[in-house]
């Protein structure tokens, strides 16, 4: 069963235990808060989506509305699942490489080709390309 269309049902007899708990726990994250989830949580996927709701209100830059009307991220962040315009040239960028659960930094030189900035794994990889993003948006301000 897809996870949204689980999300819409009221709980059932049908529903097993595995689609209730997937529903607690997003429930729970949900009203929780990044603050309380991120001193409080122990489970690396909800820390990475603090961080990544957090990303996107640090790069989302646009006119009016940007977080409804602009690219996510900017274009600086690359997910299998979200497609975006790209940034300029030299501007740093990430990219998940779900395959290798490698998170990588990059950015593209003069001649079109990319430039690895930093290439770690899992959660800390996350962590340390997140870091450094961050460290490139507010230096550019």
């Amino acid at each position: 069963m897809r996870l949204r269309a689980c999300l819409r049902l009221k709980p059932s007899k049908k529903m097993d235990c595995a689609t209730l708990t997937i529903r607690t726990r997003l429930t729970i994250a949900r009203m929780a808060g990044s603050e309380w989830i991120w001193g409080n949580g122990t489970d690396a996927l909800e820390r990475m989506c603090c961080l990544l709701a957090g990303l996107a209100v640090l790069t989302t830059k646009g006119d009016e509305d940007p977080i409804r009307k602009a690219d996510a991220f900017n274009g600086r962040l690359k997910l299998p699942f979200l497609e975006t315009a790209a940034p300029a040239p030299d501007v740093p960028r990430a990219v998940l490489i779900p395959s290798a659960r490698r998170w990588v930094l990059h950015r593209i030189d003069a001649r079109g080709r990319p430039v690895i900035l930093c290439s770690l794994r899992d959660f800390e990889g996350f962590c340390d390309v997140a870091l450094q993003l961050v460290d490139s948006v507010t230096g550019q301000a």
